[in-house]
């Protein structure tokens, strides 16, 4: 049965594997969707357990737990209750039947198509956007397909995938994601044992993968699966241990515990599977349950806060600052619930150490804030490395960089594990200079993690600062080949492209990362930006329309863009001056990241607008007080600076411009020594230092260079505003260039067409049948 059909009101869609029950759709596992249709061919009739286990999983070697999976996620499904059942009945000891009629789709016309029904909902939530990624993800990953020979492995190895969750109680699946992580980091700390990170061993929620491709998919020559079942204060946790090369089980067991002993679960896991593995470990190395206290209900409330952190839907931010403090008040000795609450006044996120928009505290007293519990977490526990991580971030926001450094790898030394340290350490080293020694950061953190969007992206960031744009692609274009269709993957491929010039694959990039993420207002700017590149100014214009509908302040830069695009002196001037009246930054203190970049088009409205005094004192304050100049791009120190000495030159400082511009050459030859010289957009930083030096030949030269590598950025800025018009205008080569430039973008320009790519909004969302309801 292939074809779509009803289950009483509810539509199944076999061949999706989706079924749509009282106004939403829910995307199952294959083989619970097998279930359902071999259910559904029995028209009323009981079929038993052995049935459904032959028909559905054949001769592979499994517990009948994996039934009961099945059947528990299509309750779920069906909002059904295993109690008072209305779709699916359980015949104890016997098998299940289904209580509600099958008819075929065709016979009816209630028929309607996924996308449909949410077109009539009006609302695409990041639920539902996350649901499609988790159900879309990994099979094969890095080129890794499943051999025909077991992979060998040196060392033993072991992924635990999340535990699925068999609780009939709604919202519960906090507490078996965090207890299979809790069981994941244990194991981790363990020498002598590899265990992939959680976002790669997550990566296979909902595939009914066969055990040896995520085996070879994440090099492991183990998987630890299992299930949690929650009823009241009892918990049943069933976990087994699968040879991922053959496919059978070296370990099973089940466990019935008190929630109360819910750390007692976690060890005897752990140290079952040290036993199974024969990992040679002293008794004073046996694993142990990391969960920092002995209450179970605050323990269950920093799962809680985690959960909310990890996912970042609804209220995510101020839901985890709750969950934390309430577990801080059942246990006030909990210090990782400490870092937990400092961890939801700084966010690694979009920038390094930017406070999450949805938070509303200020930046100084969220840092200070953050502080006090990072303080109290230490007192309690000295040897924590999450806190270190935490007090890293304060460092970070406060461009502390070798306070920030000494903590991370602090963090390192007692959890070699953590990932996002190594991630963080990255970012660091790049804002020293030291791009070689980010570069085997990014890879220990790939090594750890293989299947971290996050790591693919910023490996590609560098890759393709260096120089390399094949490389720096291959990393995010890995993933999706896997099917890891991540916003993290998209962004890293808009900014590549954005960077080496080529805006219609910058287009298309753009397209699937609103796709994926119909509600996040980076990626719509993203897109109106790479219509403003191409000069289709009309396009980006109804984007940067669509991105204010969803976030002001997330259009500002797009916006500021098209009026300088458009040499719109006015336009620019009042965006600026609303965009400082939202947040406006105070004598005496720090710029934050978002007032930074405002800071920056700030000065450019200056400049434009002929008040080079006021254009002088906003650059001076990014230059010497913004947390991420250093952090990003290797061009972006160089372009502030090149912006400050324009100011004074049209100012009349030249004294102060000519000081300025030694600095700026020392400035780039130090980027140029790290390995930057073949980055279009340092390069076109660069031969406008030059310009601004006098040396016109030298500053040709590397704009011929920057236009060689990619540079296409025709309206950036302003073609009439910005010096290489006033500096080389009157050069033939330089109109030569300019006119490579013109129609390099005119042969993008037409590939976007061909491709059905030049939408507006309206355009784009009506063929994906996709309705935003507002996000940040």
């Amino acid at each position: 049965m292939r074809q779509d059909f009803y289950i009483g009101d509810s539509l199944v869609q076999p061949q999706l594997n989706i079924v749509q029950s009282r106004g939403k759709s829910t995307r199952v596992k294959p083989r619970s969707m097998a279930v359902l249709v071999h259910l559904a061919q029995a028209k009323g009739e009981v079929v038993p357990k052995k049935e459904l286990m032959d028909a559905v999983w054949g001769q592979s070697v499994v517990t009948e737990d994996v039934l009961t999976q099945s059947i528990v996620e299509l309750r779920k499904a069906f909002d059904d209750s295993a109690g008072e059942p209305k779709i699916i009945e359980t015949i104890r000891r016997v098998g299940f039947r289904l209580l509600q009629p099958v008819t075929a789709a065709g016979s009816s016309p209630r028929k309607a198509s996924f996308f449909g029904a949410l077109v009539r909902r009006k609302v695409l939530t990041l639920a539902v956007a996350v649901m499609v990624l988790v159900g879309g993800a990994i099979a094969y990953v890095l080129n890794v397909h499943l051999a025909e020979a077991p992979v060998e492995h040196t060392a033993p190895s072991v992924a635990v995938l999340p535990f699925v969750n068999l609780s009939d109680e709604q919202d519960t699946d906090y507490f078996s994601d965090g207890l299979s992580e809790e069981i994941l980091n244990t194991l981790a700390r363990i020498p002598g044992l590899r265990v992939p990170a959680r976002t790669s061993s997550f990566a296979f929620r909902g595939r009914d993968e066969d055990i040896r491709v995520i085996g070879n998919s994440l090099n492991v020559a183990t998987v630890l699966e299992g299930s949690v079942r929650r009823s009241g204060q009892q918990i049943r946790v069933a976990a087994q241990l699968v040879d991922a090369s053959t496919g059978y089980q070296i370990w099973t067991e089940t466990y019935d515990y008190e929630l109360a002993d819910v750390f007692a679960v976690q060890t005897s896991i752990a140290n079952s599977i040290v036993d199974a593995l024969s990992v040679q470990l002293g008794q004073e190395r046996r694993p142990r349950s990391l969960a920092g206290t002995a209450n179970s209900d605050a323990y269950q409330l920093f799962l809680l806060g985690r959960h909310h952190l990890d996912n970042r839907l609804g209220d995510w931010l101020s839901d985890a600052r709750k969950a934390f403090n309430l577990a801080i008040e059942v246990d006030p000795l909990f210090a990782r619930a400490y870092c937990g609450l400092a961890d939801t006044y700084l966010i690694y996120s979009e920038t390094p150490a930017a406070l999450s928009r949805a938070d509303s505290t200020p930046f100084e007293e969220a840092l200070e804030l953050a502080g006090q519990a990072i303080d109290k977490a230490l007192k309690l526990d000295p040897e924590l490395a999450d806190a270190y991580f935490s007090r890293a971030a304060v460092a970070a926001a406060r461009s502390e960089l070798a306070a920030e450094e000494e903590d991370l790898r602090k963090a390192i030394s007692l959890n070699p594990s953590l990932v996002r340290a190594w991630l963080e350490l990255g970012v660091n080293l790049i804002a020293q200079h030291r791009p070689a020694e980010a570069h085997g950061a990014y890879r220990k953190a790939i090594s750890l993690d293989p299947l971290n969007p996050q790591a693919a992206a910023r490996m590609a960031s560098l890759t393709a600062a260096l120089g390399d744009y094949d490389s720096a692609v291959s990393y995010p274009i890995r993933l999706l080949d896997g099917g890891l269709r991540s916003p993290l993957t998209f962004e890293a491929l808009v900014d590549i492209n954005r960077a080496y010039g080529r805006f219609d694959e910058r287009v298309r990039w753009g397209r699937e990362l609103v796709r994926v993420a119909p509600t996040r207002a980076g990626g719509l700017a993203e897109l109106a930006d790479a219509y403003l590149e191409l000069g289709e100014f009309d396009l980006a214009e109804h984007w940067a329309r669509r991105v204010e509908d969803i976030s002001p302040m997330q259009a500002v830069k797009v916006r500021s863009r098209l009026y300088a695009a458009r040499d719109d002196v006015v336009g620019i001037a009042r965006l600026a001056q609303s965009a400082l009246q939202y947040d406006p930054p105070k004598e005496g203190v720090r710029l934050t990241p978002a007032q930074s970049s405002v800071q920056g088009i700030v000065g450019i409205s200056y400049v434009m607008n002929g008040q080079y005094d006021q254009a002088i004192s906003a650059f001076e304050r990014v230059r010497s007080e913004s947390p991420t100049l250093n952090r990003r791009s290797p061009e972006l120190p160089l372009f502030a600076l090149n912006w400050l000495i324009l100011s004074h030159f049209r100012a009349g400082n030249d004294e102060a411009a000519a000081e300025l511009l030694q600095t700026a050459s020392s400035m780039a030859q130090h980027t140029l020594n790290q390995g930057y010289g073949k980055y279009p957009p340092f390069l076109w930083e660069l031969s406008l230092m030059r310009g601004l030096s006098g040396r016109d030949e030298e500053a040709m030269q590397l704009w011929q260079d920057a236009v060689a590598m990619g540079w296409r950025h025709y309206f950036l800025q302003g073609r009439d505003h910005y010096p290489p018009r006033q500096a080389l205008g009157d050069n033939a080569a330089f109109d030569e260039v300019m006119r490579k430039v013109q129609t390099d973008l005119a042969a993008m320009r037409q590939t976007v067409r061909n491709n059905g790519w030049a939408e507006s909004p309206d355009e784009f969302f009506a063929r994906d049948q996709i309705t935003i309801s507002g996000a940040r």
